[in-house]
């Protein structure tokens, strides 16, 4: 891992393609590239989209909802702005008031329930950490249900601290 120097940094800024391509014509003759190459190789560099964001999310949500999870069947907004995901929850949907829902809601803070796809060491979590700060939950009238950063979410999901 000490051989990924600072070459190897400028070449994470190239293109998916040029960087395999030049690590691959180098490999015979620099065999600390192999390391390299699996390293690089494993990474998606292309900017993550807001409407990647909000796909990722929706369908941890829908698949969530489908299984019944209440909290799921709720959401009735999502936003990505500034880095931060906001997820509206309005109760009404499913005929419950808020103090109903409340009461059978499992989570203190919904942001971990949220967040959970952010929240662990896998591909689409390093992906997403990489342009998600935080997820903030609120109730249709703009009450808070929870917020938590990256950070936070991924202490959670591992209980590791985020390197930076």
């Amino acid at each position: 891992m000490q051989a990924c120097d600072s070459r190897m940094a400028i070449m994470a800024a190239l293109t998916v393609t040029r960087a395999a391509s030049f690590i691959e014509s180098r490999r015979p003759r620099l065999p600390h590239f192999n390391i390299c190459y699996e390293i690089i190789s494993t990474f998606d560099i292309t900017p993550v989209t807001s409407a990647e964001v909000i796909a990722v999310l929706e369908d941890y949500l829908t698949e969530h909802a489908d299984s019944g999870v209440l909290a799921a069947q709720i959401v009735s907004d999502m936003s990505f702005s500034n880095r931060t995901v906001r997820v509206t929850f309005d109760p009404a949907i499913k005929g419950f008031d808020v103090g109903l829902f409340e009461s059978v809601n499992p989570f203190s803070n919904l942001a971990e329930f949220v967040g959970e796809p952010i929240a662990f060491n896998d591909g689409v979590g390093r992906r997403l950490r990489s342009a998600i700060d935080s997820i903030e939950t609120i109730l249709a009238d703009g009450t808070s249900l929870g917020k938590l950063t990256t950070a936070e979410l991924y202490r959670m999901g591992t209980g590791n601290e985020l390197q930076s």
